[in-house]
């Protein structure tokens, strides 16, 4: 599997890293990260750090274009190498694949290289110096942050030439395998270092098992994970632990005599998970609810708003619900521009109190930090907007801490409960 992330993000422009990574200091990403590893391997699945040498104090989304990563050598090394090391100190050497970036570190390279091209970044660092002997393989060769500069023959033999074992997603199969064919016959590709990744590929399947058959047909495992009971409880144990409360206002616990209104936006206009997510909030939150009205999509009708804003006027509190998600290529994880006018004419105007949850995009807490309560969630996932329903209604605690500083709110914050 090509997980788990363990890029520190502490970079909050970071439009792709995000809720990706476990959080923004190394240590707690290498704890994270080792654990992931450490459980997936038990079962038979071997697991991928990426993104290599780290992605997360990036302003730019490598899907689109390459990015760049500014720290020096000792910076990265007390920050974005610190999980690979422990990880790899703690699990062992071979007991995951590593992912390397389609970004240019400057401390190893001078002239813009991405790091999958880099022989620095790849056998330097990753297999000498840090004693890596397990698969290296390279991020999907089609991004933007490749496509747009390299053709094909290169996005393919570079990262073998530099100490990738595995090239994803190259889009013509036929022509890449070719390439490397060619670029062994004419001394690019030493034959020796092909053999040597084909040895890893091979060792990493028998590690593996891929030579017994599966317990469950893989064409089954979607639907075995969804319907197995003990995998939905913890689940619903995670959610129920990472909900952060950060304020907790004057409206919250939310009871049947609160008159509160339930607004909901998001910046996905079409996505089943989060009309699932939305569908979910409205109806656990419905008992202690007026009216709900929610808005996805970068439009918002004027009409709409008026009106929203018009039963805001009347309700002794409102429930501002931002399901923000990352999306490839758009190069923000946050609301878009009448969204945004939208809540902050709310926070200004309204004179309600308003309870921000956040699911998805942590910042937002920062960035709308003038609201009454705020609640931040993590993700869209049912089992975090069951969590989030109950913190609200005081049904449960919010034990969660923030893994990242949120505006002037310092990494670890958190208020536990209603009781505290």
């Amino acid at each position: 599997m090509f997980a788990p992330v363990v890029d520190v993000n502490n970079n909050p422009a970071n439009p792709i890293i995000n809720i990706r990574s476990y959080g923004g200091r190394g240590g707690l990403v290498g704890r994270m990260g080792a654990a992931y590893v450490r459980g997936a391997s038990g079962f038979g699945m071997l697991t991928t750090l990426k993104h290599f040498p780290g992605h997360g104090d990036v302003s730019t989304d490598t899907h689109a274009e390459m990015a760049t990563v500014t720290g020096s050598r000792a910076e990265l090394d007390a920050t974005e190498l610190k999980p690979y090391r422990m990880i790899l100190d703690q699990e062992g050497p071979q007991s995951a694949a590593v992912m390397g970036a389609h970004l240019w570190a400057q401390a190893f390279n001078e002239e813009p290289t991405p790091a999958t091209f880099s022989r620095e970044v790849l056998s330097s660092l990753l297999r000498e110096e840090m004693g890596f002997g397990g698969l290296v393989a390279t991020d999907d060769v089609e991004m933007g942050a490749l496509r747009s500069d390299y053709p094909m023959r290169e996005r393919v033999v570079r990262p073998l030439s530099a100490g990738a074992d595995v090239v994803l997603t190259p889009g013509d199969l036929g022509a890449a395998i070719q390439a490397v064919v060619a670029a062994v016959r004419e001394g690019e590709l030493a034959r020796a270092e092909i053999d040597d990744s084909v040895r890893r590929v091979l060792r990493a399947k028998a590690e593996a098992g891929l030579h017994r058959a599966p317990r469950v047909p893989s064409k089954d495992v979607l639907g075995y994970l969804r319907e197995e009971p003990r995998g939905q409880a913890l689940a619903d144990s995670i959610a129920a632990g990472s909900i952060t409360l950060l304020e907790k206002g004057s409206a919250l616990p939310l009871s049947e005599e609160s008159n509160a209104v339930l607004i909901q936006l998001s910046n996905y206009k079409e996505s089943e998970s989060i009309d699932a997510a939305m569908d979910t909030l409205a109806e656990r939150l419905e008992p202690v609810m007026q009216d709900t009205t929610r808005f996805a999509g970068r439009r918002l009708a004027a009409s709409s708003t008026e009106q929203t804003m018009e039963a805001v006027q009347h309700a002794d509190a409102v429930v501002l619900a931002l399901h923000l998600r990352l999306a490839t290529g758009r190069g923000a994880a946050g609301l878009f521009e009448e969204q945004r006018s939208f809540v902050e004419k709310l926070l200004a105007q309204s004179g309600t109190p308003v309870v921000l949850v956040t699911l998805g995009n942590p910042y937002a807490a920062g960035t709308y930090a003038g609201a009454d309560a705020i609640v931040v969630a993590y993700d869209q996932t049912i089992a975090s907007v069951r969590a989030v329903a109950g913190v609200l209604k005081g049904e449960q605690p919010a034990p969660g801490r923030l893994p990242i500083p949120v505006g002037p709110y310092d990494f670890g914050a958190g208020q536990h409960g209603f009781g505290e």
